[in-house]
């Protein structure tokens, strides 16, 4: 995943924005739009598509990086929700929130232009869903893919040894590791490790047989 983001950024179609969807909420309060379908994995696929499709009607390249994580009873946002790591440049912002209102039956707040913290786009009116872009000093696409990387341990154990997760490149950001059903993570076709091959790319985060870091969320 981590070199999926870099190769965004080769090919100047950067992940360079996080769609952040609390899943688990508006199926709870029975919202429309995607949410219909009743299970969360098909939800997931049918949100997915229809960002795909949006963004290829408005010329947008599908370069995406994406995670399902689970928090724990307790946490702010708890059961299941969805990261979406894009590349969406700012021209579309407003339109794009406007959208992602209708697909999740939760419009975005009306007055989001008064409490926006920086870097942040859009939030819906119950804070079920946000939109956030990358900054100066943010990490860029990496740092999205490295976010999404959090559900990943930061030690595991091998061959009777603990030691640090050589899979994990940010110790930083941890949790969301709860069980879901369906796909955990992905990528798109445009930037994933055939599209990379292609035009012989390697990535900074290739191991030296040339299996990729993060490997796992491929």
């Amino acid at each position: 995943m981590m070199n999926a983001a870099n190769f965004s950024r080769h090919i100047r179609f950067p992940l360079n924005t996080l769609t952040t969807i609390n899943a688990a909420r508006l199926q709870h309060v029975s919202s429309g739009g995607v949410f219909e379908i009743g299970h969360l994995w098909d939800g997931f696929r049918d949100l997915l598509e229809l960002m795909r499709k949006w963004s290829k009607a408005r010329g947008v390249p599908w370069a995406v990086v994406w995670c399902r994580e689970v928090a724990k009873t307790g946490a702010h946002h708890p059961g299941e929700h969805w990261h979406i790591g894009h590349h969406l440049p700012a021209k579309h912002h407003l339109d794009f929130a406007s959208q992602v209102g209708r697909w999740t039956d939760e419009e975005f707040s009306p007055n989001h232009h008064l409490d926006l913290s920086r870097g942040q786009v859009a939030f819906s009116v119950h804070d079920a869903w946000n939109i956030t872009k990358a900054v100066r000093g943010g990490g860029g696409p990496e740092g999205i893919s490295a976010y999404l990387g959090k559900a990943e341990p930061n030690r595991i154990t091998l061959y009777g040894k603990t030691k640090r997760n050589p899979d994990k490149i940010s110790l930083k950001n941890i949790g969301g590791n709860g069980r879901v059903e369906g796909q955990r993570h992905g990528i798109s076709r445009e930037i994933h490790r055939s599209a990379q091959r292609a035009v012989g790319f390697i990535g900074p985060y290739s191991k030296p047989q040339g299996r990729l870091h993060f490997a796992s969320f491929e």
